[in-house]
């Protein structure tokens, strides 16, 4: 303790005063303030008819049944939940190679893609789908491929499925998807 030694009067009372606000005022404080906060309210909490009428389940005597609550649920029914509406419209998927009328023999590589594929964006690829024409009720099934659709368009088919549930020159039609 040589730095005590060598301060002064004035030092050392200094040192006194701030050892007991540290020791003595301060716990005294936090004391006061966690007591302050564990005491009840002021207003009392009103209590309702609901809860007045209920009583334990094992106090003997009569029982008065509460009647449930209805609430709507946050989310579609069950049967509603794999059903989405919307427009559809078609695409050659079948398109041919094309081959150059130079005398090479080289093809120009294109996309084409499966009969049974139908592109829509909001399903996991391979996806089995049914698609249902609401105009006329026909209905075809087909697997869900990524790619760009045209914006207000929920599924693209190919063109011959397109052809089994209404003409192609009644494109964009209205058709109900599930999965």
């Amino acid at each position: 303790m040589s730095w005590l030694s060598n301060a002064t009067v004035y030092d050392r009372r200094r040192l006194g005063v701030a050892l007991i606000v540290t020791l003595v005022i301060i716990p005294i404080l936090w004391w006061t303030r966690s007591s302050s906060s564990s005491q009840p309210p002021e207003s009392p909490v009103e209590v309702g008819p609901v809860s007045e009428s209920l009583t334990p389940g094992f106090l003997s005597g009569s029982r008065e049944t509460v009647p449930r609550s209805t609430f709507a649920p946050n989310e579609p029914a069950p049967e509603d939940a794999l059903l989405r509406s919307g427009l559809a419209t078609y695409k050659n998927f079948g398109a041919r190679q094309y081959r150059p009328k130079s005398s090479e023999t080289t093809l120009v590589p294109t996309t084409v893609l499966p009969r049974d594929v139908c592109i829509i964006n909001f399903l996991p690829e391979g996806t089995k789908v049914t698609v249902e024409n609401t105009d006329n009720g026909r209905s075809i099934s087909c697997r869900v491929r990524w790619q760009t659709i045209p914006p207000g368009i929920i599924v693209v088919l190919n063109a011959p499925l397109f052809q089994k549930i209404s003409e192609l020159a009644q494109a964009p039609i209205p058709v109900r998807l599930s999965w």
